[in-house]
């Protein structure tokens, strides 16, 4: 192939577009800068490179071609329109990511390779609202970091295929509307997916579920230990399910051991009956892990009997920059991000309201080993049992909560035993926490302005707000101990006028424009 070499003055325009991409070889409408390509090969000559999707395209008519980023680039960046309609192979080789930030459309028999982490670490590839990747021919071929996936267009093909072969890898070529399609009243994929299936940013549109008896209100039924789901988008899905027993529900996975990434939904999901049941928005049990996704919408689950139901996943396992804004109705566990948490949660918050016998803005119960780190919650609380702003409850003296707060109002029921700000009974080691939120309940009831029942936990820099949460007497943080030790009270100035002693300036911000005037994370900043 002829050497074409590309180095365009850098425009203002383009100047900001590379700055914004954090160090990323971009490929956008904007001139080429600071990037070569030769022998079909393009990479970046300096800081900031820029390749112009007309370029690209250009040289995609006349063969394959490899795009390139190194150790100063490292992530590959698509951030406008790329297309083209011949046989040739595009191929993204990047040190770390590769993030398709608009659509990447191949309209006729070409190929796509993406690499990831040639050389870096913790890479791999992800999709913005606006990015896909879109095959126009299900028979096109694609290869992620060495594997052959097979291209999918049809709900029904997927689950084909799957039970073929469990252990393939799979992807969606292009969005599916469901809109026509019959109510399912089971699993669409029954067989445990053992490979991987990447959704490559595609959407999955009005998707419903009329399940009575058993389990089925799911896309796939069961995700294997080592496998992987990835870069799908659930908008208007919907399940009613009835008599659901002993299982997951989640309208992407019922039960996953493997990794879910970069996964949202939006749903409504109603179970009624449910007993010894996990549901969640993307997933019922997620005994693996889940980064990167999200969920809106409403989950009600009236009359469960010992059910886990949380605005992302029912119960379970690592959960890490992930949220929730999820109105979440249970008659037992209930949590805006997770019912039951067994493992760590990072870097992730909810703000969805929350009610049940055992509620937290958060989390339900933490139980197992579970710990929580650089997270909140916004939503409002009420539970029949233990009720707080993050956490409902913590079962063990091994769980711990790190640098994390909640703002939302927590009511304690009738019979309501605790009631706190920030957790409704605690028996955990808590850092570096603070909680804002109104706290009522019933006079029986122990109610904190940090936690409402100390069962002995140890507490490190806990905090409360002496006037926004109806606590005034400052030997209240806890609410059946006077002066626990490590619960402090302060007023709102007191707040909103500098970080809490203990607290980290290297994890901690405050600004009078974000989070109202409190402390947020740096890492975790609140949705504006």
């Amino acid at each position: 192939m002829r050497t074409i070499c590309l180095k365009i003055a850098v425009t203002a325009a383009s100047l900001l577009c590379a700055s914004a991409a954090n160090a990323a070889l971009v490929l956008s409408t904007h001139a080429t800068s600071n990037a070569h390509c030769s022998a079909g090969v393009c990479s970046a000559s300096a800081a900031n490179a820029i390749l112009a999707v007309e370029d690209v395209q250009r040289l995609l008519k006349l063969g394959d071609v490899t795009i390139k980023s190194d150790r100063g680039t490292q992530d590959i960046e698509i951030v406008d329109v790329l297309r083209w309609a011949g046989p040739h192979r595009l191929t993204l080789d990047a040190y770390h990511s590769i993030v398709f930030r608009a659509p990447v459309i191949v309209e006729g028999p070409g190929a796509v390779t993406l690499r990831t982490n040639h050389g870096g670490a913790n890479g791999r590839h992800r999709f913005s609202a606006n990015g896909k990747l879109n095959f126009w021919d299900e028979a096109g071929d694609l290869i992620v970091n060495g594997n052959s996936y097979r291209l999918v267009k049809s709900l029904h093909k997927l689950a084909k295929k799957i039970a073929e072969n469990p252990g393939g890898h799979y992807a969606l070529a292009g969005d599916i509307d469901a809109s026509s399609h019959v109510p399912y009243a089971r699993a669409i994929v029954r067989t445990t997916l053992a490979g991987s299936f990447d959704g490559l940013g595609h959407t999955i549109s009005n998707l419903t579920f009329q399940t009575i008896k058993g389990r089925g209100a799911t896309l796939l039924q069961n995700l294997n230990i080592n496998a992987t789901f990835a870069n799908l988008n659930f908008i208007n899905a919907v399940a009613n399910a009835t008599d659901l027993d002993h299982g997951g529900e989640g309208i992407a996975i019922g039960e996953s051991y493997g990794t879910i990434s970069g996964v949202t939904a939006q749903v409504n999901i109603t179970a009624t009956s449910a007993y010894d049941e996990t549901i969640g928005a993307i997933v019922g049990l997620n005994g693996g892990h889940m980064q990167d996704c999200a969920a809106t919408g409403t989950i009600t689950t009236p009359d469960s009997v010992n059910t886990f139901v949380g605005g992302l996943a029912g119960q379970g396992g690592f959960i890490d920059n992930s949220h929730a804004s999820v109105s979440v109705q249970s008659a037992d566990y209930g949590g805006g991000l997770l019912g039951e948490g067994d493992a760590a949660i990072t870097g992730s918050y909810a703000t969805g309201d929350v009610s049940g016998r055992y509620a937290g803005g958060l989390i339900g119960v933490l139980g197992g080993d579970a710990s929580v780190q650089g997270s909140f919650a916004t939503g409002n609380v009420s539970a029949s049992k233990y009720a707080g702003g993050l956490v409902g409850e913590t079962h063990f003296a091994r769980n711990k909560i790190t640098d994390s707060y909640s703002t939302g109002s927590v009511t304690g029921g009738a019979q309501a035993t605790a009631v706190g700000s920030f957790a409704g009974a605690e028996n955990a080691t808590v850092t570096n926490v603070y909680a804002t939120g109104a706290v009522s309940g019933p006079g029986g009831a122990a109610i904190g302005g940090v936690v409402g029942q100390d069962t002995g936990g140890t507490s490190t820099a806990n905090y409360w707000d002496l006037d926004t949460t109806g606590i005034g007497d400052p030997h209240k943080g806890a609410g059946n101990i006077v002066d626990d030790p490590g619960i402090a009270g302060l007023t709102d100035a007191q707040l909103k006028s500098g970080l809490p002693a203990g607290f980290d300036s290297a994890i901690w911000g405050q600004s009078a424009s974000i989070n109202n005037g409190y402390p947020y994370l740096l890492a975790n900043p609140p949705p504006q």
